[in-house]
């Protein structure tokens, strides 16, 4: 667990004048992997997904703005050939309004490999709920270089936001999630894409489900999608919804999620994760991310699991928190990770101020490690 030192750390940072740091909990302390560049134009770094390839390397996209949705940023892309130990300073793919006057933000993403080792990331841009569309581009080279992909069918007002895994899936194709906004129409609701090309162009979206949710994170394995979905603010936040399809995403079968802030606890749940493990396909990964008071925090992430077949959720450990009275890092989450091999994982996320200065944390983790501490 996050030990008392842990967090007295915290405090002691902030008494001393030193900005406060993200702290760690039952897998390890976070470390700083790109930090917030110093033009205030792109300075703000958020929303991060991140990929394994096949010869190793790490692709880490997000955000780079001036701050949290209020005009100037654009997708961004790091990438580390050495482990995760070092990443590159961020390159900007686009950049808004600059680039697009009808666009004012990058909003959320979508990360992938297809087949033959190629990363695929789908970028949403919009103005307020006036104009939005869906962008895409495909690198061969491990994130180096990039090329621009065919998302007509999901852009200028026809979906909203994109988010999550961009999946393989078997007898599909390349499959990506996102939300309507307005003003497409509907104007609410989940909706999925198909790439049979291996990313290289989308099809119009498939409609999931009319009911208002954000963020939608899917994984498959088993032949079936499973996936947790972000409810509307208010008291909806405090769990997710859950998702399966059996059929290929042709019926849905949705209902609210183990994941859940305990009665009488403060917090409201943005960003949810899902993923499977690469060495046993019924095993499930889950992060619950919490924004509230508790504790000695401000935020904490979780780790879940649950076997694909009966989805009984457990909760693990404690990946990450923000200590409580951390100003400079009033704005912060969702957490991602990727499978580094031999049971170790990549886990990233943001943590920095609402407008201005904001970086990507992470770090190397073994999901194995609190269950193997408990047997002892």
């Amino acid at each position: 667990m996050m030990t008392t030192l842990t967090v007295a750390l915290g405090w002691a940072l902030a008494v001393a004048g030193a900005d406060p740091v993200p702290i760690g909990g039952d897998y390890g302390e976070p470390r700083l992997l790109v930090a917030a560049p110093d033009d205030p134009a792109t300075q703000h770094l958020s929303w991060p997904k991140i990929v394994a390839t096949g010869d190793g390397a790490l692709v880490l996209a997000y955000s780079a703005g001036i701050g949290h949705n209020i005009g100037g940023s654009g997708p961004a892309v790091s990438r580390s050939t050495d482990g995760g130990a070092t990443f590159s300073p961020p390159n900007l793919l686009a950049y808004f309004p600059d680039d697009d006057k009808r666009y004012r933000d990058c909003g959320n993403m979508a990360l992938g490999l297809a087949d033959g080792g190629a990363v695929v990331l789908l970028a949403m841009a919009y103005r307020g709920n006036t104009q939005n569309t869906i962008l895409g581009w495909r690198s061969t080279d491990a994130g180096a270089a990039w090329e621009r992909v065919d998302t007509s069918a999901l852009a200028e007002n026809t979906t909203g936001s994109v988010y999550g895994n961009i999946l393989h899936v078997p007898g599909m194709g390349l499959v990506a999630f996102g939300h309507y906004r307005r003003p497409s129409k509907p104007a609410a609701g989940i909706w999925l894409s198909v790439s049979t090309d291996h990313g290289q162009t989308w099809g119009p979206p498939r409609l999931v489900t009319e009911k208002a949710y954000f963020e939608p994170a899917f994984t498959f394995t088993e032949g079936r999608f499973v996936g947790l979905l972000r409810l509307p603010g208010g008291a909806d936040t405090r769990w997710y919804d859950e998702a399966v399809s059996e059929d290929l995403g042709k019926t849905w079968r949705i209902r609210p999620s183990a994941l859940v802030i305990p009665e009488g606890l403060p917090g409201r749940q943005p960003s949810p994760f899902i993923t499977v493990s690469p060495a046993d396909p019924s095993k499930l990964y889950a992060i619950q991310s919490i924004r509230g008071d508790f504790e000695s925090t401000r935020g904490r992430a979780y780790l879940w699991t649950a076997d694909v077949e009966q989805l009984e959720w457990q909760r693990e450990g404690r990946l990450a928190a923000i200590p409580a009275g951390a100003g400079n890092l009033s704005d912060w989450s969702y957490p991602w990770m990727t499978p580094l091999g031999n049971g170790e994982w990549m886990l990233v996320f943001y943590a920095g101020a609402g407008r201005g200065a904001s970086s990507i944390y992470g770090m190397a983790i073994d999901l194995q490690r609190v269950k193997r501490a408990r047997k002892q």
